[in-house]
């Protein structure tokens, strides 16, 4: 609705379309795999609800998260996110494999399906006795997975389940670009050059 708004769009459905084409440009086509230390974890996304929280939680999108790490200055590098159906090593492993460079060492919790880490990567796996307690063990994955539900509660009402890897995608084309706000603009514009659309049809279909 704010980029109805500031365009002058008379039709909600219109800009609407023009987001979603916006985020198909900002999906990585050039990927730039995640190296050196990398932590790892998943998380629920969605609305507040009665039930089991945490792994086991139903009605909601489960995602899985990686960031790169640099323990000596204590910052972040690239981050991705991605939505997978379950825990199962088979989905991690292929989450993992397609962001992370073979031979980096990836740190996470104790959930057995990261047991294929131990071939490829240098995994050092931490036991979480309190699960209340597990930012502490892998503090910048767990910022930028609370950047992430601050940013979707701060903008958007819902987000389907069906359009949910794009707005992740979102989050990570600005949260890459993050030291260099002032070329996200022509990034993004190179993008939607670059790009094949993506019609109303294919999105509501």
């Amino acid at each position: 609705m704010e980029l109805q708004r500031k365009l002058g769009i008379r039709s909600y459905q219109t800009a609407w379309l023009l987001l979603h084409k916006l985020r198909k440009a900002m999906t990585a086509t050039d990927q730039f795999p995640l190296k050196t230390m990398v932590e790892a974890d998943e998380t629920y996304i969605g609305g507040a609800q009665e039930g089991k929280t945490g792994r086991g939680a139903e009605g909601k999108n489960l995602v899985a998260a990686a960031v790169e790490v640099d323990p000596d200055k204590d910052t972040m590098g690239r981050t991705y996110l991605q939505k997978i159906t379950t825990h199962s090593m088979a989905e991690l492993g292929s989450f993992i494999e397609q962001h992370v460079e073979e031979g980096t060492t990836v740190i996470t919790d104790g959930l057995p399906s990261y047991a294929f880490l131990n071939a490829g990567y240098q995994h050092h796996s931490l036991i979480v006795k309190e699960p209340k307690k597990s930012g502490e063990l892998l503090p910048k994955v767990h910022i930028v997975i609370a950047n992430l539900k601050m940013w979707l509660r701060g903008t958007f009402n819902r987000y389907p389940n069906k359009h949910i890897q794009s707005y992740l995608n979102e989050f990570c084309f600005r949260f890459n670009r993050r030291w260099r706000v002032e070329n996200i603009f022509d990034k993004l514009l190179r993008r939607c050059i670059l790009t094949t659309t993506i019609t109303y049809a294919e999105l509501t279909g």
